[in-house]
Order: C-alpha cells, then structure tokens, then sequence
C-alpha cells in the first residue's frame, strides 16, 4: 500500500471495494428488499423503478431479455413477456433483475451473499442520535 495522502490508498488495482453509506430507514427498506442499490448511479431506488428498467429492457432489446431469461430462469419460455416476469418469484425476480441489467442493480443478496467478495455490515450513531449504517464488499474479483 501506497499512502498518497492522508485518507487515500492505493491497492492492487484487480481488487474491488464498495462502502455504502445510508440512513437506518434506508437501510430497513433495502433489508426489506423494498429498496435496491443502483450501484451505477450510487443510491437506492424503488422497485417500481427497477420494475420500469425491465420493462425499458423489454422494449428497446427484447433479444436481450430472452437470452437472458433463457440463461437464467427457464429455457422453456418462447417468449417472456413482462407478465411472465410479474408471476416469477422474489427470488427469481431479483435474480434476473441483477443478471440483466448487468450487476448495477442489487438486492441484499447481491452484496452480503456474493460467493466472489468477502462483506461488511456495520451501523454508528451519531452524537446527534443519527444512526448511518455502512456496508460493503471487497476483494478479488474474477
């Protein structure tokens, strides 16, 4: 490691690091998995947005959406449709979801369950009472 200046370090430059930083109410919703990070724009979005990302996919790049649909959830849908995405389960959802837009939208899976990454998860309060939790993910990728 090199130090550069105070707060700045260099590292191997194949590694990833990733510090988000929210409120508790954010942080709840995101746990809830009513709220997803959009790691491309650096917040956290609805999932009626997200919903309105696949539906965008769908309408500009529907070759797109099937082969990732055949890849990842069934090969046995001629057609997807964003009504055969609507009847897929959370899980399926999020799956998808996170397949298809390239890893820039994340569940909480997609950070604290990632099989590439080692996570973090801490939580501080403020002395004005402000509880910010601060979470992540870092190491080598492949």
């Amino acid at each position: 490691m090199i130090k550069i200046r105070y707060g700045v370090f260099e590292t191997n430059s194949s590694s990833v690091h990733s510090l988000i930083l929210c409120s508790d109410e954010e942080y709840k919703a995101f746990a809830l998995h009513q709220l997803y990070y959009n790691r491309w724009n650096d917040c956290f979005i609805t999932y009626k947005e997200v919903h309105q990302e696949i539906i965008d996919l769908y309408n500009k790049d529907y070759s797109f959406f099937t082969e990732v649909w055949n890849e990842f959830i069934s090969e046995e849908e001629e057609s997807p449709s964003i009504q055969t995405f609507d009847a897929l389960s959370l899980e399926q959802k999020e799956y998808f979801i996170y397949h298809a837009l390239d890893g820039m939208i994340c569940a909480p899976q997609d950070i604290f369950e990632n099989e590439y990454y080692a996570s973090f998860d801490d939580v501080y309060t403020t002395k004005s009472g402000e509880v910010v939790h601060a979470f992540g993910y870092y190491g080598q990728g492949y």
